[in-house]
């Protein structure tokens, strides 16, 4: 038995088409995962347990960040932002 695909709201399916383009990368294609199954807390988790493995990828933090978390939502890369 099997996982069933999420029904995704607007902003998640556009998450997904933006990620496509970086889905090679084993951490991105784990949040695409999540997000299809409806996993969008465990994807959120993986943001934070994970988030010095995306400095290299500026483009995807900043679709994850519009996408994936909410406004006012805490995001693990505002943590260590400079002042």
């Amino acid at each position: 038995m099997g996982f069933k695909k999420a029904e995704l709201s607007e902003k998640q399916s556009i998450l997904i088409e933006k990620l496509r383009e970086f889905e090679k990368h084993p951490l991105v294609k784990k949040i695409i995962e999540g997000v299809e199954y409806g996993f969008v807390k465990d994807a959120k988790l993986l943001c934070f347990t994970e988030s010095d493995k995306f400095r290299s990828m500026p483009e995807v933090i900043e679709i994850l960040k519009t996408y994936l978390f909410d406004e006012g939502e805490d995001r693990p890369w505002d943590r260590f932002k400079r002042k």
